[in-house]
């Protein structure tokens, strides 16, 4: 890699802020989506500074979809309504399960359409898991999930089935919204005929009551504590068997974006602009801790609340095992009893088991990122990382409906007498689908280590949105997550990452230019508003030291359709970005600009002299025997 010592400067205009009046969340959002938000950005020429810059730039490898015109289009999904159970509320937390029947009279060609749902879905097909998601992002512009049944439908009766969490509570993922479900597929048939299938009032829907409406929150940015009965749940509903009841009902019909005009000036859907998660089942590794744990306080109580001085615990060999992945024990009438699980790295996903247990028992699922044999009993020592699921009779099969984060696995049995078999331990990983994976070896144990660590952590962290912690909040932000953007790149050859991330990131943008510092995400939304009422500025902005300096690092390296272009001209000539500059810069009387009342707005225009001095240079330190190819994985060679 050839090397260069390259100086520049920046044109800094101050502009300062002269608003006065007090902007409420619902302003911010309009003023936001008014602002242009990310079609400003993705919609600007490039400059002939950016131009040029593009030219002495490195060949950078094309994105494998079109990103810039994907973000920029629009959907309309008539004659697809929004539907939702008929009800005149919805409480947080609420589970509604939609079934619509599709009659084949053969295999068809093809099957495409779209799908969403706020705040997550879960797509079967004759009881088989189809996908998860939508993917986070602005709720003004929700990305609308492809999808393909091609392959799974087959001739004769075919029942779709989507199960549709609404959170209600503010989350790191999800700022807000309201609920809804869409869906639209085009089926074309052997013999050339095409037939729509679409959310509609020839759907059903029921609410599931093995999730109890209107639970509360897990924590302040993490909006569902899953508590899930099987004795409530329609088993089957998923397959063509099934014999609907009383309890499914014809679906209310909804106005809502991407179907009617209203709005249609500053909100509408979009495709997704990534590709969909991939999923894979991971099993554990082994069982490396088994307990009784006497009860001094009740169980639910400490659940909800964990006090102190709540059990005691004794270890031993209480389970035996079975075969390859599945072990067995006897309930104990007045203790529970736990099975704590490792994995071979962490990962994100969702964790399951299958269980034979007497009717009625309960289990607390519980994951935790770091744990040490011999560390406490329980692992319900962090963010209430725990689910609860309740046993028919029989064979159940139990997935956390929300991802997670973990290395640990942790199941406690609690009341009752009998036999309890549990296999399939595990959880379904998801992440991202790169096209190259990066790959890092030396003969050195320590440093390999240190190198399959850090990749992991990239494949953890980096999935729709770029993340500091899948395992607490999952909030993307700025500078935190921004130098992700590099790696990604450069090591994966993706584009479509870094240009969501940019795209996010103008959403929430407001009119004088200001920008969250995480979005699409629910904590600068609830907590700057309570900080700081006298500047309305400081109230939305919710802004960091590192918003300017970091996120312009991240633009200095990506245009707006995600390519390579050096330096942040590319995104156009001038952008407004907010700092608090501290001791770089004091206000004229000499003292540092005040965080909230004082906060200026700086405007940087990119001198020509600056176009190689934004390149960023620790792509230039790497050492001399490492070769960097944005095509290939990374090779480290001694």
């Amino acid at each position: 890699m050839k090397r260069t010592s390259n100086t520049g400067s920046f044109d800094f205009a101050v502009l300062k802020d002269s608003s006065a009046n007090h902007v409420s969340r619902r302003a911010f959002l309009r003023s936001a989506a008014l602002g242009g938000g990310s079609a400003l950005l993705l919609a600007s020429p490039p400059s002939p500074l950016a131009a040029a810059t593009s030219r002495r730039s490195r060949k950078q490898p094309a994105a494998t979809s079109p990103a810039e015109p994907a973000r920029l289009s629009t959907l309309n999904l008539v004659p697809a309504r929004w539907l939702w159970y008929p009800a005149d509320r919805t409480l947080p937390n609420t589970f509604i399960l939609f079934r619509r029947t599709v009659h084949l009279s053969s295999p068809p060609r093809t099957a495409r359409g779209w799908i969403y749902a706020d705040s997550w879905y879960l797509l079967e097909l004759n009881g088989r898991r189809v996908q998860w998601g939508p993917a986070r992002c602005d709720p003004r512009w929700p990305e609308v999930d492809p999808v393909d049944l091609a392959d799974k439908l087959t001739a004769g009766e075919n029942v779709l089935g989507a199960t549709v969490l609404f959170y209600g509570h503010g989350d790191g993922t999800w700022p807000m919204g309201k609920p809804g479900f869409i869906f639209r597929l085009e089926i074309e048939h052997a013999d050339g005929r095409k037939e729509l299938v679409v959310s509609d009032a020839g759907w059903r829907c029921r609410l599931a009551r093995s999730w109890q409406p209107g639970m509360p929150k897990r924590g302040f940015l993490r909006a569902v504590q899953e508590v899930f009965d099987a004795r409530l749940y329609p088993h089957g509903w998923q397959r063509p068997a099934y014999r609907e009841t009383d309890d499914w009902l014809a679906p209310a019909i909804l106005n809502g974006i991407g179907v009617s005009e209203q709005d249609a000036a500053v909100m509408h859907l979009r495709p997704r602009s990534i590709p969909l998660m991939r999923e894979e089942w991971i099993p554990v590794t082994a069982l490396r801790e088994q307990h009784r744990i006497e009860w001094l306080r009740p169980v639910d109580e400490y659940f909800e609340m964990r006090p102190p001085q709540a059990y005691r615990a004794s270890a031993g060999e209480f389970a035996s095992a079975l075969g390859a992945g599945s072990w067995s024990f006897e309930l104990d009438w007045g203790k529970g009893t736990t099975l704590t699980f490792d994995l071979p790295e962490q990962g994100v996903g969702w964790p399951g088991f299958t269980v034979e247990a007497p009717n009625g028992t309960v289990i607390e699922l519980m994951t935790h990122e770091a744990h040490a044999v011999g560390g406490p009993a329980l692992l319900n020592t962090g963010h209430y990382c725990w689910s609860q699921f309740i046993c028919r009779e029989g064979k159940n099969r139990f997935e956390a409906f929300d991802f997670d984060s973990f290395r640990w696995i942790q199941l406690h049995f609690h009341p009752g007498k009998g036999r309890v078999v549990v296999s399939d331990i595990g959880y379904r990983r998801r992440s991202y689908p790169w096209q190259h994976e990066p790959r890092v070896t030396t003969s050195e144990r320590p440093l390999q280590k240190l190198f399959a660590a850090a990749a992991n952590t990239l494949r953890n962290c980096a999935q729709e949105t770029l993340v500091d912690g899948m395992g607490r909040e999952r909030q993307q932000y700025s500078g935190d997550c921004g130098h992700q953007l590099h790696a990604i790149h450069l090591l994966c050859g993706e584009a479509r990452q870094s240009a969501r991330f940019l795209a996010t990131f103008s959403q929430g943008a407001t009119l004088d230019g200001y920008f969250l510092d995480t979005w699409p995400a629910y904590d600068r939304l609830a907590r700057e508003p309570a900080a700081t009422t006298d500047n309305p500025v400081g109230a939305v902005a919710g802004l960091r030291r590192a918003i300017c300096f970091r996120l312009l690092a991240s633009l200095s390296l990506h245009r707006s359709d995600g390519r390579f272009a050096g330096t942040v001209s590319a995104l156009g000539p001038v952008c407004a970005l907010p700092a608090w500059l501290g001791a770089r810069r004091r206000n004229a009387a000499g003292r540092k600009p005040r965080h909230a009342g004082g906060l200026d707005r700086v405007g940087w225009r990119l001198s020509p002299a600056a176009t190689q001095a934004m390149r960023v240079q620790s792509l230039r330190r790497w050492h001399d025997g490492a070769r960097i190819r944005a095509d290939r994985p990374l090779v480290w060679r001694r």
